[in-house]
């Protein structure tokens, strides 16, 4: 019987009794039901497009951080361009450029900057970026970057103050609340039934004293973002803000129950970050040993510290445990092989480690007490990383042969088809073909149809061609990909360059 429908049940029951006469238990059924309610309010999230996050997004989309111009949502992602385009040249967008350029805004950073600030019209701080347990001395940063970070920050919501005047972004927003309140219905939906929010209790064992809030974000279609505002006069708040790529037959946004593993990601991060961070000087060298063979796989995710790696690392392996218990062992086991192939050469150990966390509860009845053995963890993972990389390597996907020779300058501009051949069977999912985000979209082909053949060793691209140009196609990227053997394990990023003559 479903919870709720279990405590109708009960709840029943007990006024029956107090009707035929026992009016004591009439205590026992308001304190239950004061009970109840209290439980749903703290675990029923706030959901809904939150203009800070659609401005921040839109500024640094401007700026050129790659990270930001991922957006696949058509029409809107073109209606963007089209009302902020003209002002690419604004203060706003010069100081986000300088702020990306020389102290590595961006990603996650933008997404705390928004959530940070009041609304869009005062763009004011909720908490000063530098107070004590700011979001920027959260990060550890020292005193000197901190007050020099936040003076930056300080000029930039100057400028965006003007920036939303004079490109009249309040109006853009009120233009499009059709196309918000569509994403707001979607992921409601799936977030209503599909998300278990009291794992988070039962997982982490002790719940923070703050707020759930889920926002779409529109202007991106690719990364997803967990971040928070510090509970310093006033109550904490933990965001998801998730994107998705995919539209109805109206052309308007639509989110899946794909959704709810990377809500759960996002969330954890508000639960795991503050016990990385309160370990950082026991993590520092084993983690630089475990980054080493792996750093450029996971710069290009941007994930590039020591620190940021064993966040995202217990964190991924978390969420495969929330799918273990919610959509069993097959589908956690392709999720761990995914994250192993994006780097995360330990994730199989760790998830296992986190087994004995979730059986041994008497022992570790949070968290934060089985840190102790993550840190063991990872310590002894350091001196086999080598190892395992070897291991892993050898046992990839490999291709074997592509029908143009990779780097040629010559291919004939009439050419229809590209075959790719690997060493073993493939899964049969029809993968995404993309290309390297650094360099310019026009290196992508026209592709046509494509797909494996009945043996899965051969690949087939229709294609179309124009003379004297330059293309890349790429199988997989470090962030992940479709390319993967019949046992999940995930084809090494592949690129296939060319020029036609």
């Amino acid at each position: 019987m479903p919870p709720l429908q279990l405590l109708m049940t009960v709840l029943r029951n007990l006024i029956g009794l107090i009707l035929r006469g026992r009016p004591l238990l009439l205590v026992t059924l308001l304190l239950m039901s004061h009970a109840f309610a209290a439980a749903q309010k703290a675990t029923v999230p706030r959901i809904g497009v939150d203009h800070r996050v659609e401005l921040m997004a839109i500024i640094f989309r401007l700026a050129g951080n790659r990270e930001y111009n991922q957006g696949k949502l058509q029409p809107y992602v073109s209606e963007i361009d089209r009302h902020f385009g003209p002002f690419r040249e604004h203060e706003a967008i010069k100081l986000a450029t300088e702020m990306r350029e020389k102290m590595g805004v961006g990603f996650d950073t933008v997404m705390y900057i928004a959530v940070n600030i009041n609304n869009v019209r005062e763009l004011q701080e909720l908490v000063p970026f530098d107070a004590p347990g700011g979001v920027l001395r959260e990060r550890g940063l020292p005193e000197e970057q901190v007050q020099q970070v936040a003076a930056a920050l300080r000029r930039f919501l100057n400028a965006a103050r003007a920036f939303v005047v004079d490109s009249k972004a309040q109006e853009f927003f009120a233009a499009h609340q059709k196309f918000y309140d569509a994403a707001d219905t979607s992921l409601r939906a799936v977030v209503t039934k599909h998300a278990d929010f009291a794992w988070f209790d039962r997982f982490y064992g002790k719940a923070p004293a703050a707020d759930f809030v889920i926002v779409p974000l529109l202007a991106n279609s690719e990364t997803n973002f967990g971040p928070h505002v510090p509970g310093i006069g006033m109550r904490q708040e933990l965001y998801a803000i998730l994107t998705t790529s995919k539209t109805d037959a109206a052309g308007l946004p639509v989110y899946d129950e794909g959704k709810v593993g990377t809500l759960v990601h996002e969330f954890s991060h508000s639960f795991i970050n503050p016990l990385v961070e309160s370990n950082k000087a026991q993590f520092e060298q084993p983690a630089q040993k475990i980054l080493a063979p792996v750093k450029e796989a996971l710069r290009e995710q941007g994930y590039a510290s020591a620190n940021v790696m064993v966040i995202e690392s217990v964190v991924r392996a978390a969420t495969a445990r929330y799918i273990l218990a919610h959509e069993g062992a097959k589908t956690a086991r392709g999720e761990v092989i995914e994250q192993q192939g994006k780097g995360y050469l330990h994730m199989p150990e760790l998830f296992e480690l986190l087994d004995v966390y979730e059986r041994e509860r008497k022992k570790y009845p949070t968290f934060e007490s089985f840190m102790p053995r993550v840190v063991s963890f990872f310590e002894d993972f350091a001196g086999r990383v080598e190892v395992v990389k070897s291991a892993y390597d050898a046992k990839r996907p490999k291709v074997v042969s592509v029908s143009i020779a990779n780097g040629a300058s010559d291919v004939d501009p009439n050419l229809t088809e590209i075959v790719v051949r690997f060493d073993r069977p493939m899964r049969k999912s029809l993968p995404t073909l993309g290309y390297d985000l650094r360099g310019p979209r026009d290196r992508f082909p026209e592709i046509g149809k494509f797909d494996f053949d009945e043996q899965g060793t051969s690949f087939r691209i229709s294609i179309k061609l124009q003379p004297a140009h330059d293309y890349e196609l790429t199988l997989n990227r470090h962030s992940g990909g479709a390319f993967a053997g019949t046992d999940v394990v995930l084809l090494a990023p592949y690129q296939i360059q060319f020029r036609t003559r």
